[in-house]
């Protein structure tokens, strides 16, 4: 219970404070419409501070992430990644679509296991923070 605690209090404190890993396997970045260039530079610059041989970004599928004209996707995402902030196209896993945030966290977790990621990061607006 105590130890239950302690990873709770310093998840919270990683949340609120933004206290960078030293290292992870993955980020996982939940798809939105809004501050999406300062998100993906967010998740950039942890990419070229983090980056190793497996580390990968792991983004939703879906082809538009709101249902609203002009809304951005994986596709537009990915560019903005690999040719604006320096991300490589392989290093960019693209899932299944999924229309709900606990959809996309549930197939992010899958794929955790499925790849032995055990150090992730969670990449999302500040207002979805405490959801994520």
């Amino acid at each position: 219970m105590e130890q239950e605690r302690s990873e709770l209090t310093l998840l919270t404190a990683a949340v609120l404070c933004g206290i960078q890993p030293p290292s992870a396997d993955a980020i996982f970045v939940h798809s939105g419409n809004d501050l999406e260039i300062e998100l993906l530079s967010a998740v950039a610059a942890l990419y070229s501070r983090l980056r190793h041989k497996s580390f990968r970004i792991v983004l939703n599928g879906l082809e538009r992430y709101e249902n609203i004209e002009g809304s951005w996707g994986h596709r537009e995402w990915t560019r903005v990644l690999c040719s604006s902030l320096g991300v490589v196209k392989e290093d960019v896993v693209v899932t299944q679509p999924d229309l709900h945030t606990g959809k996309e966290a549930e197939r992010f977790m899958r794929l955790c296991r499925e790849n032995g990621w055990r150090k992730v990061v969670i990449a999302a607006k500040p207002y979805h923070m405490p959801r994520c």
